[in-house]
């Protein structure tokens, strides 16, 4: 279970890089408002909170929450779209 978590962490980390670079990428297309800044800011905070949770608090099952949310705010946000 800890890989998987760490696998997660990581898919995360990466997701967040990514999001970064889209975000300049969409700026320079659009000058709207963008939610691709409140969802950095929700990653960042995820991934700063699910290691807090795991390691300093010793909540285990709150770090996964916290690890998959994410993850399953993008699957959301793909059916929200898909479904218009």
């Amino acid at each position: 279970m800890k890989l998987l978590f760490w696998l997660l962490w990581c898919v995360n980390c990466l997701l967040t890089v990514f999001i970064v670079i889209a975000k300049g990428f969409r700026n320079s297309f659009t000058g709207s408002t963008d939610p691709t800044a409140w969802v950095t800011v929700l990653f960042v905070f995820c991934l700063i909170a699910s290691i807090v949770l795991r390691y300093v608090l010793q909540q285990p099952a709150w770090s996964w929450v916290m690890v998959l949310l994410p993850v399953l705010l993008l699957v959301a946000w793909y059916l929200v779209d898909t479904v218009k």
